[in-house]
């Protein structure tokens, strides 16, 4: 069997499955009211989300908006830093999130260790207080500590500039993975503005039989510890602690690349228009080097992080029907970014990755093909 026909039919089954798990098929009248919709899907990627912002800058342009003056989606979908940039695309604020890359986050220490362990990396404290401070990390790791990056950094960053009091234009869904549940939790910010809300209630309808992953609101209470959560890098970060809606106690949250690393199941019930950004360019220009551990595992996060979302792009091309269509388009680098998951804090690289992004967003958006994607073989 040829590997195209192969697929095929895996996707076909896969649509079985899914059916399965997400209840009745859709009606022809939800089939209906999709066509034509479209979703903006961004991908997790550590630093490398500044080639989104830079990408997204270039369709504002385009389109030549305004802050408070909404893209032309009917949704906005972001998994990990993704879904920190799909915050602030919902609610139009372009020129913060231009600030955010380009002079806010080189300086924010998003990924400064746990000051415990600092001394583990500073040539200058001396062979025995590093080797008692890699000690204690790893009796750390074993019993009792959950994350080793200090999240002062990204909390500090959350509170100053994500305020529960923004409109909200684009109907905006994050993508997290409930560990207590092991399971994947995608959670909503629903629009507040006039335009927006005729797009919620449309989302809300054909979502209304979808129990594939429960769809939780992301109310001003829990907003930031949702913002956390979907870029929370397990074993690098602390879990997100969320109350559970039905009073019991709590939740911990990590990364939603863990699960999906974007909730493209979501959109393809809302949209039959998927524009995803990738910050990965196809796998064979890659050239990975890794300094160290945190490097090693930062990079091993990435890789799942990809292969996941290749498998969604992928199912969404192969199970596209005449009733049910759906219509993916990609933009991604053609070469590896000037920067690693890694670099918040190197601000030339943001910059340049910033740049490549919006070149990126002139050229506009391809049509994947199922050769083009699947890179498995």
């Amino acid at each position: 069997m040829k590997r195209s026909t192969f697929l095929t039919a895996g996707g076909a089954a896969a649509v079985g499955t899914l059916g399965t798990a997400s209840g009745p098929a859709i009606a022809q009248s939800a089939s209906s009211a999709r066509l034509g919709r479209r979703a903006l899907i961004l991908s997790g990627g550590g630093a490398r989300g500044a080639y989104e912002a830079g990408a997204v800058q270039a369709l504002v342009d385009q389109q030549h908006l305004s802050d408070g003056q909404p893209l032309d989606f009917d949704m906005v979908c972001g998994t990990s830093i993704g879904g920190l940039n799909g915050y602030f695309i919902a609610t139009a604020q372009y020129s913060l999130l231009k600030h955010l890359w380009l002079d806010v986050i080189p300086n924010a220490g998003i990924l400064r260790v746990k000051q415990p362990y600092e001394k583990i990396n500073d040539a200058n404290a001396g062979l025995v207080s590093r080797l008692d401070a890699a000690l204690d990390l790893g009796k750390g790791l074993v019993n009792g500590l959950l994350g080793v990056i200090d999240t002062t950094g990204i909390r500090t960053l959350l509170r100053q500039y994500v305020g529960p009091g923004s409109a909200v234009h684009l109907p905006f869904y994050a993508a997290t993975t409930n560990l207590t549940r092991q399971l994947g939790q995608a959670f909503v910010r629903r629009a507040t503005t006039p335009v927006g809300l005729q797009k919620q209630s449309l989302n809300d309808s054909l979502l209304e039989d979808y129990t594939f992953e429960k769809i939780r609101e992301a109310d001003d209470a829990i907003l930031h510890d949702v913002l956390y959560a979907t870029a929370a890098i397990p074993i690098a970060f602390d879990p997100a602690e969320i109350p559970r809606t039905d009073g019991t106690g709590t939740s911990l949250y990590v990364d939603g690349g863990v699960t999906e690393n974007v909730p493209i199941n979501i959109a393809r019930r809302c949209a039959e228009v998927l524009h995803v950004v990738l910050v990965d360019p196809p796998r064979e220009t890659l050239d990975v080097t890794y300094p160290g551990a945190v490097s090693v595992g930062l990079g091993v996060f990435s890789t799942m992080q990809y292969r996941i979302l290749q498998y969604q792009i992928l199912l969404a091309l192969v199970t596209s029907t005449p009733q049910n269509p759906v219509q993916p388009f990609v933009m991604r680098p053609a070469e590896p970014l000037p920067g690693k998951f890694e670099d918040f804090g190197n601000a030339g690289a943001l910059a340049a990755m910033w740049n490549v992004g919006y070149n990126d967003g002139i050229t506009g958006w391809r049509t994947p093909s199922i050769p083009a994607i699947d890179t498995l073989q």
